[in-house]
């Protein structure tokens, strides 16, 4: 027999009985889940300190938290100083445009800051137009510039305005009393005229006074007696009286009319406007004269734009539309 080939009793007695291959395979597997138990249980720990480990990174992140919420505040803190100083430096810094409201206060008159105007050069103003497109606002303009003093400047309107002269604070005219006068003088050259060429002796005789020097200059009273009547009376005289009067009390409202409006006037500064033109249309306007003792360019200026009128414009001399 070949040495591979063994005997059966051999391998009988080399064999393990099956009894023991199954308790040893059973403390096997008791050892093995054992192991796997402690294994088990080692592993709990470390699972709860994992768990652990955020709750304290968290613990661990929440003062930093509050350190980064605290680090603004203590920013914020160093800041306020700064801020402190800041504001401390502010007044001194700023202590000239404190001055500036001053300096600018006239400039906030110019309540109607929307009013154009037509600037020109100093030197050739000659005063200041201002433009209405209504009566009310045109009369409130008149009062404004009667309160401001100005005593040459005028009112133009398209027809006449109801209440216009106690606006503008227009007085009583003299004119009827120089109609008033020039009547009376009428009367009282119609009755001397006829009651010395009549030829009654007067109380006094300017020949007599003055010699034969002016005789022959003044006319010689020549007595008309006719049926017996007087020499004077009132009623043969009083249609040359009623004429003289008549006469006399027309030239006096005539003349006495342009002596007061200061005319003839050949040309008014208004002229060089083109805007002035719509003065006879629907237009209303208010001119002051650079002649005017109070006249000023910048404070009348400021006071035109102030009235309220849609447009104001410098008179300028030699721009005439």
């Amino acid at each position: 027999m070949s040495d591979d080939a063994k005997d059966p009793k051999d391998e009988a007695a080399d064999a393990p009985e099956t009894g023991d291959v199954e308790k040893a395979e059973a403390t096997t597997a008791e050892s093995e889940a054992a192991k796997v138990s402690e294994a088990a249980k080692g592993d709990e720990p470390k699972a709860e300190e994992a768990k652990d480990e955020p709750e304290a990174e968290e613990a661990k992140d929440e003062p930093k938290a509050e350190e980064a919420k605290d680090e603004p505040k203590a920013e914020e803190a160093k800041d306020e100083p700064k801020a402190e100083e800041a504001k401390d430096e502010t007044p001194a810094a700023e202590t000239p445009a404190a001055e500036t409201p001053a300096a600018e206060t006239p400039a906030a008159e110019t309540p109607a800051a929307e009013t154009p105007v037509a600037a020109a050069a100093e030197a050739d103003v000659l005063g200041m137009l201002v433009e209405f497109d209504s009566e009310e606002s045109l009369k409130a303009g008149c009062a404004r510039v009667r309160d401001a003093g100005y005593s040459k400047w005028d009112a133009h309107t398209p027809y006449p305005v109801h209440g216009l002269d106690q606006a503008m604070g227009v007085k009583a005219t003299i004119l009827p009393w120089l109609v008033f006068g020039g009547g009376l003088t009428g009367a009282m050259v119609g009755l001397g005229l006829q009651l010395y060429t009549n030829g009654i002796e007067l109380p006094f005789s300017v020949s007599s006074t003055l010699g034969s020097v002016v005789d022959p200059f003044l006319p010689s009273g020549y007595p008309y007696v006719v049926s017996g009547k007087p020499v004077f009376s009132v009623q043969a005289n009083i249609p040359v009286i009623f004429e003289l009067t008549i006469l006399l009390s027309a030239f006096g409202a005539f003349f006495g009319m342009w002596g007061l409006n200061l005319l003839p006037r050949f040309h008014h500064p208004v002229f060089f406007s083109e805007r002035f033109k719509r003065a006879t249309q629907d237009r209303f306007f208010i001119s002051i004269e650079a002649g005017d003792p109070l006249f000023d360019r910048e404070r009348t200026r400021r006071l035109a734009t102030a009235l309220g009128g849609t447009f104001v414009e410098e008179l300028v001399q030699g721009q005439e539309g």
